[in-house]
């Protein structure tokens, strides 16, 4: 294996150790994050999205959404697009 590695073209072995390092710290990064809709919660009420709405579930861990209620029931999802995509 370090054979192989030796007759690879310097600037090749460079730029396959840079991409480890950028994709590693790209995942890094948004696994440390706090989800942007995290912030806009407690700024705009339920009803804003459903006028029955009465509260907000908690943010998912998995998917940055949270759940609409209505009592217990839950009537839709909210989200911000910035977690999702870079806006």
């Amino acid at each position: 294996m370090k054979q192989h590695l030796k007759s690879l073209p310097p600037f090749l072995l460079l730029s396959i150790l840079v991409m480890a390092l950028v994709l590693n710290a790209s995942n890094a990064f948004a696994q440390a994050s706090r989800p942007v809709l995290e912030k806009f919660l407690p700024k705009v009420e339920a009803q804003f999205f459903a006028s029955e709405a009465t509260a907000y579930g908690a943010i998912q861990n998995d998917v940055p959404v949270a759940p609409i209620l209505n009592g217990d029931e839950i009537i839709g999802y909210t989200f911000i697009t910035s977690d999702f995509v870079g806006t």
